[in-house]
């Protein structure tokens, strides 16, 4: 369902609203094979804008769910890029090794569900056309689907702190989504996304 937002080989969709989804034209990686520390892993690298070395990794994924030491974080990218592989093109892997650490590839264009969902919430609010502003809004509402998966309340700083913002974010979204379809009179919208909510 992601594919209006691949143009290119190198285009690398992953959904972090709900269950991680990794999409690429070559094919789709889901949450059954992203479990635990390689789905931590790679939530860490989308929202990082800098290489991070191990210890980086090491103090924001959960203790319990990451093999001890640099030589565990090795080889936890080893096995992320492992099942990724086959999904992108030849030679690429997802997360690229640099002098300082590890990022994902910038070979890539790593496009996100959230990036988007940001993306169509700035148009909105460019927008001064009530029915613009809608599709906008609701663009932005149909990739929320679901908070970002927190996999432990204990460790997981990264996932508590994106799902609290886009939680709140998208709660405001149907509200002023719900309130323009009332004042355009699309009764039957204000309905449908107040249930969706």
């Amino acid at each position: 369902c992601y594919r209006d937002y691949l143009k290119s080989d190198k285009d690398v969709f992953i959904k972090l609203f709900g269950q991680i989804r990794i999409e690429t034209l070559k094919g789709v990686i889901t949450s059954a094979r992203l479990q635990n520390a390689k789905y931590d892993l790679i939530k860490l690298f989308v929202v990082s804008n800098h290489p991070l070395n191990p210890k980086e990794i090491i103090e924001q994924i959960e203790p319990n769910k990451v093999p001890r030491g640099e030589g565990g974080i090795r080889q936890l990218i080893s096995s992320t890029r492992k099942i990724t592989r086959n999904i992108l093109p030849g030679g690429i892997n997802l997360i690229e090794t640099m002098p300082n650490g590890y990022q994902l590839a910038s070979d890539l264009n790593i496009i996100t569900d959230f990036s988007w969902f940001i993306k169509y919430c700035k148009k909105a609010n460019n927008e001064s056309a009530l029915i613009k502003k809608a599709r906008y809004l609701q663009k932005a509402v149909d990739l929320y689907r679901g908070d970002i998966l927190v996999s432990d309340d204990s460790g997981d700083k990264i996932g508590v702190a994106l799902t609290t913002t886009y939680n709140r974010i998208c709660h405001n979204i149907v509200e002023e989504l719900c309130d323009i379809n009332n004042q355009l009179a699309n009764y039957n919208d204000v309905h449908r996304v107040a249930a969706e909510a």
